[in-house]
C-alpha cells in the first residue's frame, strides 16, 4: 500500500504513507506539534519498529502483510472526562468491520479496546489525546490490526486471513474502517453517547460471565464484568459488590 486514495468522506483525504517508522502515533502527535492538526489526515506505513499498544505492550506486525495506521481527529468537542468514548468509538467501529468481513462471526471488545474472536487477539487500538485547557483539543487513533499475517509469536494471535481461510485486499479493509469510524465519529459529534455505551457494553468480551481477574496490588479474585462507569472503567462485580477499575488497576486471567 505505497499510495491509498480514500473513498471515505473525509478521513483519509489527506494520506501519508511511510515505508518505515517507529510508531504512526508518534508521527501524527509530531505532525500535530509541528504544523497543527488536519482533520482527518492519515498516516499510514507498512511496519512499525516500535508500535505501542495499551500498558506499553509492543505491537508486533510482519511488514506488508497487516494495517498500522493512525487517524488525527479534531475533538474539541469532548472534554478531558469524555475522552474514553474515543476508545468506545473506535473499538465499535473496527468490530463491525471485522465481524462482517468474517460473514458474521463473533467479535469482542476486550476493555478498554483490543479486538477479539474465538480467544484470540486480532487488532488492538491506541488512542492519545492532546488536551487545551479541559478539552480534547487532537485525539491520534493508532490502529493495528492483522489482515494477512499466518505466522505469530503469541499463541493468542490470529488474523483476518487464517478465519477466512484467504487472502484480503488491505485497501478493501482499510476503505471499510474508514467508513464505520466515519460513522461512529459523526454519532459521537452527535452526542449519542448513551446509544455509543450500549453498543459498546453489549459486545464486551466476559460480559455477564465468571472470570479471574488480577489486581495491581497482586490480590486475584473472580468476578462478572456488568460493563464500563461514566469514566470508562470496567465495572466488576465480585462476591461483594461491584467495583470500578482502570486500565492499570486490573488484569483479564481466566
Amino acid at each position: 500500500m505505497h499510495k491509498y486514495f480514500a473513498k471515505s468522506l473525509f478521513l483519509g483525504k489527506k494520506s501519508i504513507y511511510l515505508t518505515e517508522c517507529h510508531s504512526t502515533n508518534a508521527e501524527a502527535i509530531e505532525l500535530i506539534r509541528k504544523e497543527g492538526g488536519n482533520h482527518g489526515t492519515l498516516i499510514l506505513t507498512n511496519y512499525q519498529s516500535a508500535g505501542r499498544g495499551q500498558k506499553g505492550n509492543a505491537w508486533i506486525s510482519e511488514p506488508q502483510s497487516n494495517l498500522l495506521f493512525s487517524l488525527i481527529l479534531k475533538t474539541d468537542f469532548l472534554n478531558a472526562s469524555q475522552a474514553y468514548l474515543l476508545n468506545v468509538m473506535t473499538s465499535l467501529a473496527l468490530r463491525d468491520v471485522v465481524a462482517r468481513m468474517l460473514g458474521n462471526k463473533l467479535v469482542e471488545v476486550k476493555w478498554p479496546n483490543d479486538l477479539y474472536t474465538s480467544g484470540n487477539k486480532i487488532s488492538g487500538i491506541l488512542v492519545e489525546t492532546l488536551l487545551r485547557g479541559r478539552l480534547v483539543e487532537y485525539a491520534v487513533i493508532g490502529v493495528g490490526i492483522n489482515v494477512n499475517q499466518e505466522h505469530f509469536s503469541l499463541s493468542n494471535a490470529t488474523s483476518m486471513s487464517l478465519l477466512s481461510k484467504k487472502k484480503l485486499d488491505r485497501e478493501i479493509v482499510m476503505d471499510n474502517i474508514l467508513k464505520s469510524i466515519e460513522h461512529y465519529f459523526l454519532m459521537l459529534r452527535g452526542g449519542k453517547y448513551d446509544f455509543l455505551l450500549t453498543r459498546y457494553a453489549e459486545n464486551l468480551m466476559w460480559k455477564d460471565e465468571r472470570h479471574t481477574f488480577q489486581l495491581d496490588t497482586g490480590k486475584i479474585f473472580q468476578g462478572v464484568i456488568r460493563g464500563i462507569d461514566g469514566q470508562g472503567r470496567l465495572i466488576i462485580h465480585d462476591d461483594e459488590s461491584a467495583k470500578q477499575y482502570d486500565i492499570k488497576q486490573v488484569s483479564f486471567l481466566a
